[in-house]
């Protein structure tokens, strides 16, 4: 196993903004500790959690397709869900999606963030590219907000001590 101080900080951020729940809120602090500037922590964590939407996103077709063709019970329940959500909510997502889904991803909730966002944009049909530019500004707004958040509270812990 390698010594953490032989990883790269940058590394270790754009990793551990792939991790669900800690994500951003955990990342760009951490490399802002770590020594990075907290303009070059936002990208990596930012980077990171863009990585792992990609990935979802990208997975989410094949697997559905390879349980919907694999089981009969994957294929009943993917097959409603889809033709219900799209059905139900097609309108409103062509015209509120490119709110909505930012908002969504953006928000600190449980079940919110790029994982949720990414199965979302799959459930509702929005195309990948849309959907991975839909999460970027989901993932940048709170970006920027706990950078200067971290910032903030690294410099009232270091004028208190």
């Amino acid at each position: 196993m390698l010594h953490p101080s032989l990883i790269p900080p940058e590394i270790i951020v754009f990793f551990t903004a792939m991790t669900p729940f800690a994500d951003i809120k955990l990342s760009i602090p951490l490399g802002m500790k770590l020594g990075l500037t907290g303009f070059s922590s936002a990208m990596f964590s930012i980077a990171g959690t863009l990585t792992m939407g990609a990935i979802i996103l990208a997975l989410l077709g094949p697997i559905s397709r390879f349980g919907m063709k694999h089981s009969e019970f994957l294929n009943k329940y993917f097959t409603k869900l889809f033709e219900k959500t799209r059905s139900d909510h097609s309108e409103k997502v062509a015209k509120y999606g490119s709110i909505f889904l930012p908002i969504f991803v953006a928000l600190p909730l449980p079940g919110s963030g790029v994982t949720g966002g990414a199965i979302l944009a799959f459930i509702f049909g929005i195309e990948y590219f849309k959907s991975l530019a839909l999460i970027f500004i989901g993932t940048a707004i709170p970006a920027i907000v706990i950078t200067f958040g971290a910032k903030f509270i690294f410099m009232l812990i270091h004028w208190l001590s």
